[in-house]
């Protein structure tokens, strides 16, 4: 669960460095970035790889639990969700 602390730092650390880019007095890019995050970390990607195989299980960082409470068992494409991840996880780190 250290892995989930430190996630958790780097998307804080991520929206801060992002802060300054504002529009309307909001921080945009912050608030994009963040929303980003969410929706891919915590809904489509345990939609798409964490119904199948690890549904239930509490795996290294305890997403397989958090998928078993949120969608039905074998609800996603874990192939699409293997496509999805590289993808995800290279927006997250390069972009800020």
């Amino acid at each position: 669960m250290a892995q989930n602390a430190l996630l958790i730092a780097y998307f804080a650390v991520a929206a801060a460095g992002t802060y300054s880019i504002q529009a309307w007095g909001l921080p945009i890019a912050s608030i994009a970035y963040l929303a980003f995050a969410a929706l891919m970390l915590l809904v489509v990607l345990r939609k798409r790889l964490c119904t199948s195989y690890y549904y239930g299980k509490l795996c290294s960082i305890g997403w397989g639990k958090l998928s078993s409470t949120l969608f039905p068992k074998n609800l996603g494409s874990y192939e699409l969700g293997k496509e999805l991840a590289p993808a995800t996880w290279f927006a997250l780190i390069a972009v800020p």
